[in-house]
């Protein structure tokens, strides 16, 4: 018989949020924004920031050590 264990998961993250629709320039510095605020130790991994759009909004987020 399988033993299985529940949990619940508490992640804390930075957003940076555009309207949607938005124009290159605020995008522009939506990144350069990213790029000043990333943690150093976050720089350099392909996976660390995150975009996701819905209909109101485009949002760039990566996660924030406690």
């Amino acid at each position: 018989m399988a033993e299985y264990t529940t949990r619940t998961v508490t992640t804390k993250r930075q957003e940076v949020v555009l309207p949607n629709p938005t124009n290159w320039v605020e995008v522009g510095k939506a990144f350069a924004y990213v790029n000043q605020n990333l943690p150093e130790k976050l720089r350099g991994w392909d996976d660390t920031v995150t975009i996701e759009a819905n209909e109101e909004e485009i949002i760039i987020w990566w996660k924030v050590e406690e």
